[in-house]
Formats: C-alpha cells, sequence, structure tokens
C-alpha cells in the first residue's frame, strides 16, 4: 500500500520539495534497504539534477558506488521517524535503482564544488 504524505512542506521547512521529490523519498522510505528509485520518466539530466538537489539538502546520500539511499534528515522531509532496525545495502541490486552518470555520483559523494580554471590568454 502506497504511502501517502500530505503537507509535508508546510509542517517542516526543509522540504520545500516539488511533488517528484517528496514522491521519490516517499518511495525510498518504503524500500526495505533505503534505496532511491529515480523516476524513469524523467530524463537522465533532470534525474541528475534531481539527485543532486536533494543530496545537496541531505536528504540523499551516496549508499554503495552511485546508488542512493535515503537518509534520516529524509525521512524527517516526510514527517516520518527513520526506522532503527535497517541495514543500509552493501551491494546494489540489478536495474537502474537510483543510479546516477559517473560524474553526478563524484559530486553527490563529494559535494565541495569544483575549481573554476582560469584561463590562459
Amino acid at each position: 500500500q502506497p504511502l501517502v504524505v500530505r503537507g509535508a512542506s508546510r509542517k517542516n521547512p526543509m522540504s520545500k520539495l516539488s511533488d517528484t521529490a517528496l514522491a521519490v523519498l516517499s518511495n525510498a522510505a518504503q524500500h526495505p534497504d533505503r534505496l532511491v528509485d529515480l523516476p524513469a520518466r524523467l530524463p537522465a539530466a533532470a534525474r541528475n539534477v534531481l539527485a543532486r538537489s536533494m543530496a545537496k539538502q541531505g536528504l540523499l546520500e551516496a549508499a554503495v558506488g552511485d546508488v542512493l539511499s535515503i537518509t534520516d534528515a529524509g525521512f524527517s522531509a516526510l514527517n516520518l521517524e527513520p526506522p532503527e532496525d535497517i541495514a543500509i545495502a552493501t551491494e546494489p541490486r540489478s536495474g537502474q535503482q537510483g543510479k546516477l552518470d559517473p560524474p553526478i555520483a563524484d559530486a553527490v559523494s563529494d559535494p565541495a564544488p569544483p575549481a573554476t580554471p582560469r584561463r590562459a590568454y
């Protein structure tokens, strides 16, 4: 049975999230390993922007390699208590679950912005 989250953005200032972001968090909250399933209907660039934005807010984190999982802050954004007895996946499952392009995965795991190269004139 799907989890219905209503009014989360009004109760928690951190969760001023789009409907898509709320759906991603809701699905990840229901996943036994907390894994994120990014919507296949979105173009790859939009999925990467969504994942990067949510990771920057602390709602998602890199679990294994380039697979993402929901954080405790992600549960809080849904006004849910994070489960205490859950084990984070140690190996990615087959499929495209939460999978990012390699440069985006690196940016999620290392949130420091890249240095801007200077042009030599």
